[in-house]
């Protein structure tokens, strides 16, 4: 299984008490990186719960890619943004890289719990490496999923 986070799952930090923004929006780019952090999270504790099985789940992160990300932005932003991805950014083809990478490469068939970047291992923040949030947002993603029943 491999899960597409983002480095900047490293600036996230989840508040429990507003999770999903009941109580107020903190931001789009605030959001966003809360969000990484929570897919490396729910990596963490899947890879936990898949151990002694043949299934192996790692995350990753594809870099900055020329997406269709400002197609919803004003005017003034597009036209500031689409050159400078296509100057910056890197092409889906190279950002999907380390996405296959994880899912084909037999080196590291046995590997789970892991964070890559580039096709090398990384390692992930230190709020990405606490245990209790990660069960806490399982069970939180269970009850938001009615799959607890």
């Amino acid at each position: 299984i491999v899960i597409v986070s983002s480095e900047s799952h490293k600036i996230g930090n989840i508040n429990k008490e507003n999770l999903n923004s009941e109580k107020y929006f903190s931001g789009t780019w605030t959001s966003s990186a809360n969000s990484k952090l929570c897919n490396i999270l729910f990596m963490r504790e899947l890879s936990k719960k898949l151990e002694g099985t043949d299934v192996e789940c790692n995350a990753c992160c594809p870099g900055a890619v020329q997406t269709e990300v400002t197609r919803n932005l004003g005017s003034i932003v597009k036209y500031i943004m689409t050159p400078l991805m296509k100057l910056f950014y890197t092409t889906p083809e190279m950002g999907a890289q380390t996405i296959i990478f994880l899912a084909v490469e037999p080196t590291i068939a046995n590997e789970s719990g892991n964070f890559y970047v580039k096709c090398l291992k990384k390692e992930p923040s230190n709020n990405s490496k606490d245990h209790e949030m990660g069960k806490w947002l399982w069970e939180q993603s269970l009850k938001l999923t009615g799959l607890n029943n």
